[in-house]
C-alpha cells in the first residue's frame, strides 16, 4: 500500500478505501478495498484478541443502545418538563386571578357589613322615634278628649 498525499492507494496503485473489519475472525483488522478486490493492511490478530474484541464490541454496541434509550427518555422528560412548566404557569395565573377576585369579594363583604351597620342604626333610630311618637300620641290622646 502506498501512502503519499491524497487518498490511499493499493499496491496496484489504484485509489482504495480503508475500512476496519468487525466480523468474527478479523475483528479490528484494517483492510483496503478496490473494486472487487480486498487487500489486508494489518496482519491477522492473535487468538486472544480474536476472543476478547467481539465481546468488547458487543458491550460497546449495548452501551450505545443504552445511550440512545437514555437520550430518548431525556427528550421525553424534557417535553414533560415543558408541559408541566406550562401548566404551572397557567395555574399561577389562575391563582392570581382567584386572589384578585377574593380581594374584590372581601371589599364587597366589608361594604355590605358597613351598609348593614348603617341599616341597623337607621332601624334603631326609627324604632326609637316610633316609640317616642307612640308616647307623644298617647299623651296627646287624653288632651284631645278634653278639647273636644
Amino acid at each position: 500500500m502506498s501512502q503519499g498525499s491524497g487518498a490511499p492507494r493499493c499496491y496496484c496503485q489504484r485509489e482504495a478505501v480503508v475500512a476496519t473489519s468487525w466480523k468474527d475472525g478479523n475483528v479490528g483488522r484494517r483492510m483496503m478495498g478496490i473494486v472487487k478486490k480486498k487487500c489486508w493492511i494489518d496482519p491477522p490478530l492473535c487468538e486472544r484478541a480474536k476472543q476478547i474484541i467481539p465481546g468488547l464490541l458487543k458491550k460497546v454496541n449495548e452501551l450505545r443502545e443504552k445511550i440512545r434509550n437514555m437520550e430518548t427518555i431525556a427528550e421525553k422528560l424534557n417535553e414533560m418538563t415543558r408541559v408541566l412548566e406550562s401548566l404551572n404557569n397557567r395555574l399561577e395565573e389562575e391563582i392570581q386571578a382567584l386572589k384578585d377576585e377574593n380581594g374584590k369579594l372581601i371589599c364587597q363583604n366589608m361594604n355590605m357589613k358597613m351598609k348593614m351597620e348603617e341599616n341597623r342604626k337607621f332601624i334603631f333610630s326609627f324604632s326609637c322615634n316610633f316609640k317616642l311618637l307612640v308616647k307623644v300620641s298617647a299623651l296627646n290622646s287624653p288632651l284631645e278628649k278634653f278639647t273636644d
